[in-house]
């Protein structure tokens, strides 16, 4: 409330004060915030002050300016002459009490030395006139009235005020009369003329100064911002110095009292009879200036009670506005806070729906101001960009830019294109992004408008990866099923062309064989037409067959069986049931595989390969010519002959069903056209390949290729010895892998790792037993062809009950322990297709 109502009696106008009121400034707020030159130019003048001050102190003693004799309304008194306490007056005024209080206790104390004080005394009578000025400065801060003096009541309460002040100030008269020496005959005229001498003082020159100068000095303080001040006096004090001030006159009321009454006590005791006289004039005297005194300090409590009354009247005026203001602005505090609470909420409802939509949407958004500064993103942006935390704390665009260019494929048309957009903010932008790890993002960039005008960019980024992945396998699916419909025509022509000749070929021949007469077949002939008929018929329903076998491959409906093969007895079963054919041609057919080579395949669909490059081999090679069956590495078998080699023009489309690449064989053989196609994708199901090779000079290879696969054997027994025997016998075999586990758990974990091509487990185990391992192993699709074979000592368990078991849960054979290698190894071999 004190400062509402402090700030309420200042009326600034273009920024100055017009009361003018006491603003006291502290020196030390002074020199921390006032401008250098400012403070010069203060300091300077205060110095200069501070050393006229004690000059004109001493002064005023050397030339004898106290006492001097006055006639004042029919009265005698003296006055004293005291520059000094003119400057201090003007520094307590227009800057504050601490201005005027030490020049004014330095020079009164210099005048102290100066006439011969004690210096003990000296220091305490140095602070009278400080005294007087803190009156003055603490009544001015009581009752904040203007001070230059230009209305009625401000300069009423100035000549009061300076009353006051002196008669506090001329409190050191005593202290002079005391310790100077002087008779108590002359303290009277001594104090009433410090004191008068000050009034007087104050109303003659200090008075005119403030009227004609306060006004710029205060313009001139405001100017450099030096109008601050210190906390007003609250009512306590108020009242507290208006205490003081009743004491100070009181005391004045009883000094003066006993002084007169000192002096009239000291005549009664006089011999002489002058020194009543004087005694009774100067009572009288004292009397009329008492009598002054006595007037003007009523009227000044009168005038100062009034200033207070007023004071707080206002004060309670103030209290009360502004208790008015405090309840209306309670209610409308209140009502905007109902309000504002209302739109919070909405915002914050408004906030959630709009980031529980961000985090919603598939896309990846991003919404930066004018500054490049984010202002809004969901996760998906984050995670989308792999946005680390510190590029989400710096809130940057520049930063996240130069961070997520090493992730794309044109990383400077993207920035590009960025900065284009960034260089006219009303653009938009959708264009396709492609990262170096293969994602591809479509990206969307409009401005964002407010009053409309342009305030940021909104980007948008969506991953249509596996969309575009979609569209090319879709467009490439087109593309083949037009070219699958292009090869359909092709090899249903083909087909129909093969299936036609033969068709008509039999036709005539029955026909021919039905007719009689002259016409008709005799009935040698009859025979040998029935012959070739059946030939015909065998050859179309070969060709269907492959037609059959090939359709069936591609569908899915034939699946390889895998199962490790001893390459070379697989390939010599071949060459037995085509043999009969190359003996027509006197051909040799060598099989060089060695035994040690084994195959993970399916045996007859593998079979069908080597049967039917065997054939093709058979058909293109002449009269007395060799073929052989090479390995190359270990999957790789080559069917190699001296024949009449392949066109190299052929070779793109000899494993194409649908482009009739056969020819007669060196015998006029025919064939269907079908066996290469249909061994083709036999070893494309395996996962292998089948490649020829011309020969220069004539002949050529056939490589078929099968996937790598080690021979693993698994063995799982829970004896360290037994593991190591099996694993010694096991060498003798050649090239085998064997992995060891110590019982059924610990090889169903490793069997999500190898694949073996046999398992040897043992029945009695920890953990798991070999019973549980060959019912968990049969249960699992992948592992459905591979042999188990079972070793056990029996303990004591019937051996025809203990193979019952065995084989009911999928068991392929067992050994009986102590193992031998002639008992062993044969059984092991015979899975691996060792011979």
């Amino acid at each position: 409330m004190e400062k509402s109502l402090e700030a309420s009696r200042q009326n600034m106008t273009n920024g100055e004060p017009q009361d003018e009121s006491y603003r006291p400034l502290s020196p030390l707020q002074f020199w921390k915030e006032s401008d250098p030159r400012t403070r010069g130019i203060v300091l300077a003048a205060w110095l200069l002050t501070l050393a006229a001050s004690i000059g004109l102190g001493i002064a005023s003693i050397a030339f004898e300016w106290s006492g001097l004799p006055m006639h004042f309304g029919g009265v005698d008194v003296s006055i004293t002459i005291y520059p000094t306490l003119i400057f201090c007056m003007l520094w307590v005024v227009w800057f504050g009490f601490w201005w005027g209080f030490i020049p004014a206790y330095l020079s009164t104390l210099a005048l102290a030395l100066y006439s011969g004080m004690p210096i003990g005394w000296a220091f305490v009578f140095a602070f009278s006139d400080p005294i007087g000025l803190a009156v003055f400065a603490i009544t001015c801060r009581a009752i904040p009235v203007p001070l230059n003096l230009r209305s009625p009541n401000s300069s009423a309460l100035f000549v009061f005020i300076s009353f006051v002040s002196g008669m506090f100030g001329s409190s050191g008269a005593f202290i002079w009369v005391f310790a100077q020496g002087i008779a108590p005959s002359a303290l009277l005229p001594i104090w009433q003329g410090w004191w008068l001498g000050a009034f007087l003082q104050n109303i003659v020159l200090v008075a005119p100064v403030l009227m004609l100068a306060t006004t710029r000095v205060m313009r001139w303080r405001n100017k450099h911002d030096l109008m601050k001040q210190g906390t007003p006096h609250t009512q306590r004090q108020v009242l507290l110095m208006t205490a003081a001030i009743l004491a100070g006159v009181l005391l004045y009321l009883y000094v003066a009292i006993r002084l007169v009454g000192g002096q009239i006590e000291s005549a009664l005791h006089s011999p002489d009879p002058a020194a009543f006289r004087d005694v009774a004039r100067l009572q009288v005297e004292s009397m009329h200036g008492v009598f002054w005194v006595i007037s003007i300090l009523i009227a000044f409590i009168a005038f100062f009670g009034y200033q207070l009354f007023i004071l707080w009247v206002e004060r309670k005026q103030a209290e009360y506005d502004l208790n008015l203001q405090k309840s209306g602005l309670e209610a409308m505090v209140e009502q905007r806070t109902h309000d504002l609470d209302d739109r919070n909420m909405k915002i914050a409802k408004a906030l959630s729906l709009q980031q529980a939509t961000l985090e919603s949407t598939h896309d990846a958004i991003l919404a930066v101001d004018l500054n490049n500064a984010w202002v809004l993103y969901n996760r998906r942006f984050i995670d989308l960009w792999h946005i680390t935390d510190e590029i989400i704390a710096a809130g940057d665009d520049n930063a996240a830019l130069a961070y997520v260019l090493d992730q794309l494929q044109d990383a400077d048309g993207f920035l590009n294109r960025v900065r284009e957009l960034y260089a006219t903010p009303e653009a938009s932008s959708f264009d396709i992004i492609k990262f170096k790890d293969g994602r591809i993002i479509e990206r969307n960039s409009l401005p964002q408008f407010i009053d409309g005008k342009v305030a940021g960019r909104v980007w948008s980024f969506l991953d249509v990866t596996e969309r575009k992945l979609a569209e090319t396998e879709l467009h490439q699916a087109k593309e083949l099923a037009e070219a699958s419909a292009h090869l359909k025509d092709q090899f249903v022509a083909l087909v129909s062309h093969d299936l036609r000749s033969p068709l008509l070929s039999i036709k005539g021949m029955l026909d021919m064989a039905k007719a009689g007469g002259q016409d008709g077949l005799r009935e040698t002939d009859k025979n040998r037409t029935l012959d070739r008929i059946a030939k015909s018929v065998e050859g179309l329903i070969s060709l269907i067959e492959c037609l059959l076998d090939h359709n069936r491959l591609q569908t899915g409906s034939i699946k390889p069986e895998m199962r490790f093969s001893n390459a070379r007895s697989l390939v010599e079963g071949r060459i037995g049931r085509i043999s009969h054919l190359a003996a027509v041609k006197n051909i040799t057919i060598q099989n060089t595989l060695p035994d040690s080579m084994h195959l993970y395949a399916d045996p007859d669909l593998y079979g069908e390969v080597i049967h039917n490059l065997l054939s093709n081999a058979i058909k293109f090679t002449r009269r007395g010519g060799e073929i052989a069956i090479l390995p190359a590495g270990e999957s790789t078998v080559i069917v190699r002959d001296n024949g009449v080699g392949i066109d190299e023009k052929m070779l793109p489309d000899l494993f194409n069903i649908g482009v009739k690449t056969t020819t007669y064989g060196t015998d006029d053989e025919r064939g269907s056209g079908l066996g290469l196609p249909y061994s083709f994708g036999i070893m494309k199901a395996h996962g292998g390949s089948l490649t020829a090779v011309p020969i220069k000079g004539g002949g050529t290879e056939f490589h078929v290729t099968l996937p790598r696969h080690d021979t693993i054997v698994l063995i799982v027994d829970d004896q360290d010895i037994q593991r190591a025997i099996m694993k010694d016998m096991l060498a003798k075999l050649g090239s085998i892998q064997v992995v060891e586990a110590r019982n059924g758990a610990e090889a169903l974990e490793m069997l999500q790792h190898i694949m073996p091509a046999v398992i040897v487990t043992d029945i009695q185990m920890p953990v798991m037993d070999g019973f549980e391992l060959v019912r968990q192993i049969r249960d699992l699709p992948q592992y459905e062809m591979v042999p188990i074979m079972a070793v056990t000592a029996f303990a004591g368990a019937d051996p025809a009950e203990l193979r019952e078991k065995l084989l009911m849960l999928g068991a392929d054979d067992f050994v009986a322990k102590p193992l031998t290698e002639e008992e062993f190894l044969p059984v092991v071999a015979r899975y691996l297709g060792i011979a």
